[in-house]
């Protein structure tokens, strides 16, 4: 299991927790906590080299993957 998975990981977790303690709407959590800790993981993943899942193709020409370490959504034009 990658560092970048188990990370991953841990920030959702981290999520839950903030949020059954709180029972109140996430925003400002999500906002300065849980959104800017995605992208810095995403940063860094990307850097490392995001791991392609399948390719997926919406029907009208899209193509689209997830990361299956980050989660991040890679477009059509990062792989082509």
């Amino acid at each position: 299991m990658s560092d970048i998975f188990k990370r991953s990981i841990q920030i959702a977790k981290d999520r839950r927790k903030k949020r059954d303690e709180l029972l109140l709407p996430m925003e400002e959590y999500d906002r300065t906590v849980y959104f800017p800790a995605l992208e810095r993981l995403r940063k860094d993943c990307e850097k490392e080299g995001h791991d392609e899942g399948e390719w997926k193709n919406n029907g009208l020409g899209r193509w689209w993957t997830i990361c299956e370490k980050c989660g991040a959504t890679i477009n059509e034009e990062i792989h082509s």
